[in-house]
């Protein structure tokens, strides 16, 4: 009898469930994705390095969804106590027909408990579903191999979000049997003549406690822009996020009254219709919800923040590896001299210098084949080239310019290559080509102070002799 009326009830009541229903749906499938990235994440095909990044940030998000169900479960229990508030002229109904409080409490249990597996049911299906969108979002951050994406529905997860949401609605029932046996008939039967009481604050504190904390919220955005380079450790990033949370409090207790101050003293505006009744119920709601909407706020600006700093983070860091490593592999062999050959004809080398001293001979792919790798099987665009130590300095290059503050550097060896060798790797890495006269070089640096005394060596025209 009991199961029925629940049944009748959540039919009769669809429209004031509605909310709460998707408010549970879409804490169901956030707390799934979350979960399971950890199972998407296993079909990835990334570097070890990378897993490990992917394993931290799993591990970060797995403490990152307890939080996320602890805020979810106030949301809930928020919700239960508001669809209560509604219903009170109905639970008083109830009881003047002669059902006992414990009845109610059964009642409202098989609602919670209906609307809770038909809320985790259709949560689990949309987290299923978004789950894979997730993995997506992943390799892509992270460049990795898509070609053995699969679906995957994580039991791992799903356990988890069965046994963190089964708490909360066991919560849920705990706090509505409390609440149904504190009720007393007359107020369920009156709860809807009732009206919320409205405190107004004094509009003058108001306006010097909004000053304030517009000064505060200024100066916290001042520190996090043109003062970010000050904010080099932990410590001090804190202060600027302690203010903007003290700010942001500031301003919403003290807008109710900062608004009532403005509008007052604009009386063609106040008087006009209505307008002085809206005022005032919008600053008495302001009023009695400024720590939530304070906490809202302030997670919506965390939450947009991480958000555009991650995906900004990853943009720049795949920039510089473009960019720093714009090929897979490098490999480099040492060539000997001529000095080496007179020594390899003498009887004082043994076996093993002898044959790195042949090897030294060949090229690179030439030393990989007969080492038993198939360099064409695994290589693709292959650049080669020779580096060649001429015994050119620094010093040699730069002539008689002022070098006092590169003295250390001024008897650094300076390789030199050909000018076909390089443009062969400047195609490689998609850089630009050139051509030389036979009395002309290039000096290649990217070091921005070095690049400006290079320039200087290159228009006073300096000759290198090369052997001689």
């Amino acid at each position: 009898m009991l199961f029925k009326i629940s049944l009748k009830n959540i039919r009769k009541s669809l429209k004031d469930y509605t909310v709460y229903f998707f408010t549970l749906i879409l804490g169901v499938a956030i707390f799934y994705v979350f979960n399971a990235i950890d199972s998407q994440s296993v079909m990835l095909d990334v570097r070890a390095n990378v897993m490990d990044i992917i394993k931290l940030m799993n591990d970060i998000l797995s403490g990152v969804s307890v939080f996320v169900s602890c805020i979810l479960g106030f949301l809930i229990i928020y919700a239960s106590r508001f669809l209560i508030k509604r219903r009170n002229k109905e639970f008083g109904i109830y009881l003047t027909l002669g059902m006992s409080k414990r009845k109610i409490s059964v009642i409202l249990f098989f609602e919670t408990l209906l609307i809770g597996i038909v809320s985790l049911v259709a949560g689990l299906v949309i987290g299923t579903i978004l789950s894979q969108f997730m993995s997506v979002i992943v390799a892509n951050m992270f460049d990795a191999d898509m070609t053995k994406f699969k679906f995957i529905f994580s039991m791992k997860a799903c356990v988890k979000t069965l046994i963190y949401f089964a708490i909360m609605y066991v919560l849920v029932m705990i706090f509505n049997t409390f609440s149904i046996s504190r009720c007393k008939l007359i107020d369920l039967l009156n709860a809807g003549k009732k009206t919320e009481k409205v405190t107004m604050k004094n509009p003058v504190v108001c306006t010097i406690v909004f000053v304030i904390g517009v000064g505060i919220l200024s100066y916290a955005y001042w520190m996090v822009t043109r003062g970010v380079r000050t904010l080099n450790t932990f410590d001090k990033i804190g202060i600027p996020i302690a203010l903007g949370c003290v700010a942001t409090f500031l301003i919403f207790w003290s807008v109710s009254g900062f608004m009532i101050r403005i509008f007052t003293s604009i009386k063609s505006v106040y008087y006009k219709g209505v307008n002085s009744f809206v005022l005032r119920q919008f600053c008495s709601k302001i009023n009695t919800t400024v720590f939530s909407t304070t906490v809202i706020c302030i997670m919506l600006f965390i939450t947009i923040s991480v958000l555009s700093a991650a995906l900004s983070m990853k943009d720049s860091l795949s920039k510089d590896l473009d960019s720093m490593c714009p090929v897979d592999v490098q490999l480099a062999k040492y060539s000997y001299d001529a000095m080496s050959e007179a020594y390899a004809t003498s009887q004082d080398m043994n076996e093993k210098d002898r044959e790195m001293l042949e090897d030294s001979k060949l090229s690179i792919i030439e030393t990989l084949n007969n080492s038993g790798f198939d360099a064409q099987k695994y290589f693709k665009d292959v650049a080669e080239y020779n580096i060649y130590n001429t015994g050119l300095t620094v010093k040699d290059t730069l002539g008689d310019i002022n070098t006092d503050d590169y003295q250390f550097m001024a008897d650094t060896i300076m390789p030199v290559m050909t000018i076909g060798d390089y443009n062969s790797v400047a195609r490689l890495y998609g850089n630009s080509t050139y051509e030389l006269n036979d009395d002309e070089y290039i000096i290649v640096a990217d070091y921005k102070n070095m690049v400006m005394i290079r320039n200087q060596a290159l228009k006073k025209g300096i000759i290198l002799y090369v052997n001689g």
